[in-house]
């Protein structure tokens, strides 16, 4: 989907939260380079950003589009979180929900190394 949207609006920058890409990525990005987060900064980002999931929403509420018409998200979680003015259009296109909340929960927390520790349930209805 991202080099089809890149072929549509290649004067487009690009903007993620990490870039790891290996070089079948780079070849769907056409040559473009995407301006990256914070959290590509961050010890062991490469191999652990799933172990930054806190910090996702605020890391993406950091990208401004304030000089944009338009923004285009492309995701399956936190891109269309990002702040755009009243008179901005926002066009999200959105895969599967994130598998890491719903269906593949354990498995993402066993991937992260979060086997053990306090986990919070909220309940559905108010008390």
């Amino acid at each position: 989907m991202l080099h089809e949207l890149i072929a549509i609006y290649p004067q487009a920058d690009l903007f993620a939260l990490v870039r790891f890409f290996g070089d079948e990525a780079r070849i769907q990005l056409l040559g473009k380079r995407a301006k990256t987060s914070f959290i590509q900064t961050l010890p062991f980002a490469k191999a652990k950003y799933r172990s930054y999931l806190t910090f996702i929403t605020l890391a993406i509420e950091q990208f401004d589009p304030s000089n944009y018409d338009q923004t285009i998200s492309s995701n399956h979680a936190v891109a269309k979180g990002v702040l755009t003015g009243p008179d901005q259009r926002h066009i999200c296109y959105s895969y599967s929900p994130i598998r890491y909340a719903w269906d593949m929960q354990k498995q993402y927390l066993d991937q992260a190394g979060f086997k053990y520790g306090v986990k919070v349930c909220l309940p559905c209805t108010p008390l």
